[in-house]
C-alpha cells in the first residue's frame, strides 16, 4: 500500500518496527517450558478444515508459545 500511495519509506519503517517487536516477543516464548496445546480450523460447506503444521497459522501459534495439535 505504501508504494501505491507514495509512502513506501513510511510503510517500510512501520513494517520494520512490527517485525522487530514480533521477533522480540517470539524470543520470549522460547523460554516457555509449559506450552498449551491448541487446535484451530474452520467449517466450510459442512466440512472441517484444519491447518497443517507447516502452514502460516500453525507457525503463529508456535511463535506465540503454543504447540499445535
Amino acid at each position: 500500500m505504501g508504494l501505491l500511495l507514495g509512502r513506501e519509506d513510511k510503510a517500510n519503517e512501520q513494517f520494520a518496527a512490527i517485525k522487530k517487536r514480533y521477533n522480540e516477543l517470539k524470543e520470549l516464548t522460547g523460554r516457555v517450558t509449559k506450552r498449551p496445546v491448541v487446535f484451530s480450523g474452520e467449517l466450510r460447506g459442512g466440512n472441517w478444515y484444519d491447518c497443517r503444521r507447516e502452514e502460516f497459522l500453525a507457525q503463529l501459534f508456535k511463535d506465540a508459545g503454543a504447540d499445535y495439535f
